[in-house]
C-alpha cells in the first residue's frame, strides 16, 4: 500500500474544510458543488459506458447553438438538472442544451443560479478526445461568481504552444494575423464557457479578454451569447493585446 495515498485531499473534503474557515457559513454553497460534483461522475459513468448502453450518436435534435445534439449530450443535460433541482439551493438554471431558462420549482429553490455546458466536446467522444463539464455559479441576490480558489497563481508567462488552422488565415483582422486569433466568429458561448474560464484564469493571476475588454466586464445581453476570448498567463495576452490594438 505504499503507493496509495490513504490520506488524500479529496474535492468533497476540501469544500468542508473551506466551509469551517467561514464563521455562520449555511453550507448551501457546499450542498451546491456536493450535487454538480455528483452530476459530473454520474456523466463519467454513462460515459465510460456509453458503447454498452448504445448513447453513442446523434439524438436527432440540435441545440440552441446549432450543434446536433448527441445522445450523451441530452442525458448529460438531464443529470444536471435533476441534481441541481435536488440540492435544494439553486432558483435559476442556463443549460447549452435548453433555449429558456429552467426555473426552479418555488418548494425546491435556493439563492444560486448555475450556468452550464454538461458535457461538452460530446462529439468527439466516438475518437477519444478530450471532454468535460462547464459550470458557473451566481448568486441570486447580487449576480457575481463565487469565489472557490483564491490562491492559485499562473505564472507571468506560459510555455508558448502554437495550434491554428491556418486554413482561415485570410479571414484574420491585418493586426491579429501577427498573434494569431480566431475572432470573427465566435463558437463559445458567453455565460456557461467564456465566463467561468476567464474567472478561473483572473484568480490565478492570468488574464481574459475578448480583444477590446476583460471578458468578465461583459454585460450579456442574451442567454446564450457568444464571444471571442483570449486566455492565458497575462504576459501572453497582454503582447496579443498590444498586436490587436495596432
Amino acid at each position: 500500500m505504499g503507493d496509495i495515498d490513504t490520506n488524500c485531499m479529496t474535492l468533497t473534503r476540501f469544500v468542508l474544510n473551506e466551509q469551517r474557515k467561514i464563521p455562520g457559513a449555511s453550507g448551501d454553497l457546499t450542498q451546491l458543488l456536493n450535487a454538480i460534483c455528483c452530476a459530473i461522475k454520474a456523466v463519467s459513468s454513462a460515459v465510460r459506458k456509453a458503447g454498452i448502453a448504445q448513447l453513442y450518436g446523434i439524438a436527432g435534435d440540435t441545440n440552441v447553438s446549432g450543434d446536433q445534439q448527441q445522445k450523451l449530450d441530452v442525458m448529460a443535460n438531464e443529470l444536471f438538472v435533476n441534481m441541481l433541482k435536488s440540492s435544494y439551493t439553486t432558483c435559476l438554471l442556463v443549460s447549452e442544451e435548453d433555449e429558456t431558462v429552467i426555473e426552479v420549482e418555488t418548494e425546491r429553490q435556493g439563492k444560486y443560479m448555475v450556468f452550464f455546458d454538461p458535457l461538452d466536446g460530446s462529439s468527439n467522444i466516438e475518437c477519444l478526445a478530450a471532454i468535460g463539464s462547464i459550470f458557473g455559479i451566481s448568486r441570486k441576490s447580487i449576480g457575481e461568481f463565487v469565489l472557490t480558489h483564491p490562491d492559485i497563481k499562473m505564472k507571468p508567462r506560459g510555455k508558448p504552444i502554437y495550434s491554428i488552422n491556418e486554413g482561415n488565415a485570410c479571414l484574420f483582422d491585418e493586426g491579429v494575423t501577427k498573434y494569431l486569433e480566431s475572432i470573427k466568429f465566435p463558437k463559445l458561448r458567453l455565460l456557461y464557457e467564456c465566463a467561468p474560464m476567464a474567472y478561473i484564469i483572473e484568480q490565478a493571476g492570468g488574464m481574459a479578454s475578448d480583444g477590446k475588454q476583460p471578458v468578465l466586464d461583459i454585460k450579456p445581453k442574451e442567454l446564450h451569447e457568444r464571444c471571442p476570448i483570449f486566455i492565458g498567463s497575462a504576459e501572453d495576452v497582454k503582447d496579443f493585446l498590444k498586436f490587436n490594438s495596432a
